[in-house]
């Protein structure tokens, strides 16, 4: 008769740490990264000088003015490079500081070792005066890791260092898989806790056994 070990608890607590750990490591990340997008109206529609910026053309349509295909590229604080693109980045007329993006696209390279993060999110709304971004629809989040993060919605708050969402979020990665109803992150993702129906499955066998 075959032997069947079963993994032990500490085993099953470890791989349990580990998943919660890269989860919160890959949602504050994501939230972090969307914060390049304060660049496009720091600097996109004045000045010009503090990072490479390139876009297509400026059109001005029912009084807003819109840039088309803006691309942002330079370094974080801690040196790390990055890249941010939108199909749209839309300055409101009644209020320059309210920027709609479209199409939201950011790469940020995390260490010298090649690993990587990106963002992607169908439509934003950052709000300079507030220091506050809105996500909606198709918010996804990839690690070069194979943790990936999924959600409809999400308020950033930049001065306060919190990100909430409403919606359902979902994760995925290499030790297992979370899903839950809603999500808040407080002291820039050092604490974050998953609310409303929350599943976790712990693949067995996964690395770190």
């Amino acid at each position: 008769m075959k032997k069947v070990t079963l993994p032990s608890f500490s085993s099953n607590r470890r791989r349990y740490s580990r998943f919660v750990s890269a989860m919160k490591w890959v949602l504050p990340a994501g939230a972090g990264l969307i914060v390049l997008s304060v660049f496009i109206a720091s600097g996109t529609f004045d000045t010009r000088d503090k990072l490479a910026i390139t876009f297509r053309e400026i059109e001005t349509v029912d009084d807003d003015r819109r840039m088309v295909s803006p691309k942002v590229t330079g370094v974080d604080s801690h040196g790390r490079p990055y890249t941010l693109v939108a199909n749209t980045a839309t300055q409101a007329p009644d209020n320059p500081n309210r920027i709609t993006m479209e199409n939201i696209e950011a790469d940020l390279l995390l260490d010298d070792g090649g690993e990587w993060l990106s963002l992607t999110s169908r439509f934003g709304l950052l709000n300079t005066d507030l220091e506050e971004i809105e996500l909606w629809e198709n918010i996804r989040v990839f690690s070069s890791e194979g943790y990936r993060m999924e959600g409809a919605t999400a308020r950033i708050d930049f001065n306060e260092g919190t990100l909430k969402s409403d919606n359902p979020v979902y994760g995925q990665g290499p030790l297992g898989t979370l899903e839950a109803n809603g999500m808040e992150a407080e002291n820039d993702g050092e604490t974050i806790r998953f609310t409303g129906g929350v599943k976790m499955v712990i693949f067995p066998g996964a690395e770190g056994d």
